[in-house]
């Protein structure tokens, strides 16, 4: 049996919740990629004359949103087993 054939034979709530948050956490993850490039053009802006809080406002920011990317990914990997992540 292969494994879409597994998922197929779960039963039907566990694979609708999992579809579910697989659904929110992709919709939570693009939401969230968005938001990289803007804050990597800003830091690639930096001058000399930048000013130090805005340097760190942007790059805090952006390790922020990297940190939220990297546990959303996870959270994804948690669901869906190597092939189906690979696949994904």
């Amino acid at each position: 049996m292969n494994t879409e054939e597994e998922v197929y034979m779960k039963p039907p709530t566990q694979n609708a919740d999992v579809s579910k948050r697989l659904h929110h956490l992709k919709r939570r993850c693009t939401r969230e990629g968005s938001n990289i490039p803007r804050f990597v053009t800003e830091v690639h802006k930096y001058t000399d004359s930048t000013k130090l809080e805005d340097c760190e406002y942007y790059n805090d920011r952006l390790r922020e949103t990297l940190n939220r990317q990297i546990l959303i990914d996870d959270e994804v990997h948690e669901l869906l087993d190597d092939s189906e992540y690979d696949a994904d």
